[in-house]
């Protein structure tokens, strides 16, 4: 079974999560470590479990999503896999945390495009590639299909959804992918999210505002 491990980052309330085949396999999805403090939180379960990281995955490139990227690779040499239609955002990025007062965010290359259809391994364990743009034009999500398990971003969240409002969103193509591509899961999926608790597909279903 996948062992999933969540942190909650910067003051944006991120959700990091580091998940593992059985195999020690593992996966770094959206770093969003500030700080020293945060990234030796993150480091220090990766060694006391004995993890061998083999790449961050990038549900999109909003910079509460990618804060700890630059540092993590100072200690992984690892693919960092995201959407080619996110890219412009690094430029955003700097724009966004400058208005808001926060640090800057460190450039770092995307060495992996994926898009919709590919698979993403970490060992037994397989990750089908879902393009859910509207929050971002590039937003991904990974679905575990043989887990139930499925890593959103902040596409679908617990009882809400994504903001449009920032550089390339658009709320039809944001609604779009989430009832033709998330809320068509098995209900039993587990949504786990970019911000806030973890959900499940039914209860989305039950809860979403917009209608099916």
């Amino acid at each position: 079974m996948l062992s999933i491990n969540r942190f909650i980052f910067n003051p944006i309330q991120e959700n990091t999560y580091v998940v593992s085949a059985p195999s020690g396999e593992s996966a770094i999805v959206d770093p969003g470590n500030m700080d020293s403090r945060e990234t030796e939180a993150l480091l220090s379960l990766v060694s006391e479990r004995g993890l061998s990281v083999r790449a961050i995955w990038l549900t999109h490139m909003h910079f509460d999503h990618v804060w700890g990227v630059k540092e993590l690779l100072g200690g992984f040499t690892v693919p960092v896999m995201a959407s080619a239609e996110d890219l412009f955002l690094m430029e955003h990025n700097s724009d966004m945390t400058s208005a808001w007062g926060l640090p800057p965010v460190e450039s770092f290359g995307v060495t992996d495009l994926v898009a919709e259809g590919d698979e993403l391994v970490l060992g037994d364990e397989k990750f089908a590639v879902i393009e859910v743009p509207g929050h971002t034009p590039g937003g991904l999500a990974f679905y575990d299909k043989a887990e139930g398990v499925c890593f959103t971003g902040d596409s679908l969240f617990k009882g809400s959804i994504g903001r449009t409002d920032f550089p390339g969103g658009n709320e039809e193509d944001l609604l779009q992918g989430i009832r033709g591509k998330l809320l068509t899961l098995p209900e039993e999926t587990i949504i786990l999210p970019g911000h806030g608790p973890q959900t499940t597909v039914r209860a989305e279903r039950l809860s979403f505002a917009y209608g099916l």
